[in-house]
């Protein structure tokens, strides 16, 4: 039974509230990357009796486990007995604020880091944020015609910079995926070691090669990141093989790979998913085979999904980071995009999950 220490509806009165949580069917909770984290609740309205007092108004706080909430979309339908049922979404009130506020103003010389800590602070939200590269002054709107929230003004900055903005758990992420990768997980980072980093991609990598996984082999040696192997990264390359006791040919060949991305991957900080999961584990129990997905269209890209259960999964949030085993071709990091579960039900919890997303050139 969802009580009223899960969710609370605010400025109501005690019987009121009573009533409320007597009716409710089900509590949907689902945290994502996209935006902002959700609740989704049914209560059933016999005589619509509570619609008639304004127990669902539009913008009514809402308390779900000491967050606050506001009611952002409301529809009824009916059950399968034909009482009416009320179906409320509400968000993160913070974000709801940001979404009203329609007179940004202009931060000229603010990075767009540096507007995303300001407007963080101002509605109450703790910030986790990468720089941007360049300064970029926030204006108000395109045109005069376009009136934008801070909130757009804040994902137009987001998408210029091919950063990731979203809110969980009361904190604002300003930041693109690849400086979010390895950086946040559930608490759990012992246990399982040695995972691998991007499968070798089957032919060596060396001089004059180009594309993203030049990037990832510059990120790891220290070189200037432009996806293209020049002499530079090769003698960068070089410089890593001789550190690691390799044969310093300046070329990326499968053993050199794997040494070089087990030594990053095994130094950053990740929540691990193995399947099947060892008898032994006893924090994160995968309950079935994770559904895995990689296409030519980018073959250092994938995506899945997982179903955990639920005891410690509800931990997991967007932005945190997993760690892959047991799936051959697939064993890696991945960033979590969204974490789906119910209250007060056994269902195991439900996560989506992918590799960072490639940046696009400048153009």
């Amino acid at each position: 039974m969802i009580t009223k220490d899960i969710i609370s509806f605010l400025d109501l009165t005690v019987m009121k509230e009573a009533e409320v949580h007597q009716n409710v069917t089900s509590l949907a909770v689902s945290y994502t990357m996209d935006e902002a984290s959700q609740i989704t609740v049914q209560i059933l309205d016999p005589g619509f009796q509570m619609l008639k007092n304004n127990y669902f108004q539009i913008r009514r706080p809402i308390q779900y486990r000491g967050r606050l909430f506001e009611i952002a979309a409301m529809d009824v339908g009916t059950a399968s007995d034909a009482t009416p049922l009320v179906t409320v979404e509400a968000r993160t009130a913070s974000i709801q604020v940001m979404k009203r506020d329609k007179n940004p103003e202009a931060y000229r010389g603010l990075s767009g880091t540096e507007f995303a800590q300001t407007v963080a602070g101002r509605v109450g939200l703790k910030f986790f944020g990468e720089q941007t590269p360049k300064k970029q002054s926030i204006i108000k709107g395109r045109s005069s015609n376009s009136d934008e929230s801070v909130w757009d003004v804040l994902k137009r900055a987001a998408s210029d910079a091919q950063f990731v903005c979203f809110e969980s758990d009361g904190t604002l992420f300003f930041c693109s995926q690849r400086f979010l990768l390895g950086k946040i997980s559930s608490g759990n980072t012992s246990g399982l070691t040695g995972i691998y980093g991007p499968d070798y991609p089957g032919v060596p990598i060396q001089k004059n090669s180009t594309g993203y996984v030049v990037g990832l082999i510059q990120g790891v040696v220290g070189a200037v990141v432009d996806e293209v192997f020049g002499v530079a990264t090769e003698t960068a390359v070089k410089a890593y093989q001789s550190a690691n006791g390799l044969a310093a040919t300046g070329i990326v060949e499968a053993n050199t790979w794997r040494v070089m991305f087990k030594s990053v991957t095994a130094k950053q900080t990740y929540t691990p998913m193995a399947w099947p999961t060892p008898a032994t584990e006893k924090n994160f129990f995968v309950i079935n085979q994770p559904n895995v997905r990689r296409s030519d269209d980018d073959p250092f890209e994938g995506d899945g999904s997982l179903s955990v259960d639920r005891i410690n999964g509800v931990k997991l949030r967007p932005g945190q980071t997993i760690g892959l085993i047991g799936i051959p071709q697939f064993e890696g990091l991945y960033l979590i995009t969204e974490t789906r579960f119910n209250e007060e039900v056994p269902d195991p919890v439900e996560i989506s999950f992918r590799t960072p997303e490639k940046p696009e050139k400048p153009k």
